[in-house]
């Protein structure tokens, strides 16, 4: 059983709302969970009527949690990976005699860049599993576009990475460096092979759990994200077909509403589909979150 369950979809499908759910139901079985969104644009705190923020925020005994924001990748990424960074500058730039405000504000500058933002947010993701403090981490991801880069991410920037090793050997000897500092390679091969190790983590500990609608557009994305996640050998866990109606007396929309369905269920024919009928009354309080999410782990085999 997996401890890291990734719930991604189309933009506007239900993502954060069934994550909460299947948060909020896990620990209501005594499970220790962790509820993260990498969403730039979080909602959880509005699902949850909760301020939540940058900060691991405690919902109950059991469920915690956090909205990760730029502010918190970029600090990270500074103090993880600005020592590095310090040392490569070192040999380019006179950054001794950089005060302290513009050196912070040149790491901060290379820090936002897509590649190494997104590279730490995986980094802090995997760390966070690592941690066996949580039996497990429901992650709420940005739509499904963004989620994808994220993922890609790892094996571009290794791939960049070690494109330059012949200029990075060149700086090393064309710079002098203090005795006991890493060369510019060493530091290079220590991401590379960290980018290595955050692409196979995910690949073998991550399940992909897809939110969709019954709805021609949303079905093709919905196929897109699929096979994308399988060319990227990742582990789709199942599919939730959201906002299903029920009693439909318009034919049309019946008729389109039925072939959206038959094609999911072709699409997720190996895999668990959960099914919740388009209502308020799933969402309008905790309570009524939490059945839902009791549903959701169940046909999903969650827990």
């Amino acid at each position: 059983m997996a401890k890291l369950f990734l719930i991604c979809g189309k933009g506007g499908v239900g993502k954060t709302t069934n994550a909460s759910a299947v948060a909020l139901a896990l620990a209501s079985k005594g499970e220790k969970t962790l509820l993260l969104s990498t969403d730039f644009t979080p909602a959880i705190g509005d699902v949850m009527e909760t301020d939540i923020g940058s900060e691991f925020t405690k919902i109950n005994d059991y469920l915690t949690a956090m909205e990760i924001d730029r502010k918190t990748i970029t600090e990270r990424w500074i103090s993880k990976f600005g020592p590095d960074f310090h040392q490569i500058l070192s040999r380019l730039v006179d950054i001794e005699n950089l005060d302290r405000e513009s050196e912070n504000s040149l790491l901060e500058y290379i820090s936002s860049a897509p590649s190494l933002r997104e590279e730490t947010m995986l980094d802090f993701i995997v760390e966070l599993s690592e941690n066996e403090n949580y039996d497990k981490i429901i992650w709420d991801s940005a739509p499904a576009g963004e989620t994808l880069n994220l993922l890609n991410m790892p094996s571009l920037l290794k791939k960049h990475l070690k494109s330059g090793t012949k200029i990075y050997d060149s700086l090393d000897k064309l710079t002098k460096f203090r005795s006991g500092r890493k060369s510019i390679s060493k530091i290079i091969d220590e991401w590379a092979e960290l980018s290595d190790y955050i692409s196979r983590y995910i690949k073998e500990n991550a399940a992909f759990i897809i939110v969709t609608n019954p709805e021609r557009v949303v079905y093709s994305r919905t196929k897109d994200i699929y096979h994308t996640l399988i060319d990227y050998r990742m582990n789709v866990h199942g599919c939730i077909i959201n906002k299903i109606f029920r009693n439909i007396s318009d034919k049309t929309f019946k008729k389109q509403q039925d072939k959206a369905l038959k094609d999911l269920y072709n699409l997720f024919h190996k895999l668990p589909v959960a099914e919740l009928e388009h209502s308020i009354h799933n969402v309008n309080t905790r309570q009524n979150l939490e059945k839902t999410g009791q549903k959701l782990i169940k046909k999903l085999q969650i827990s």
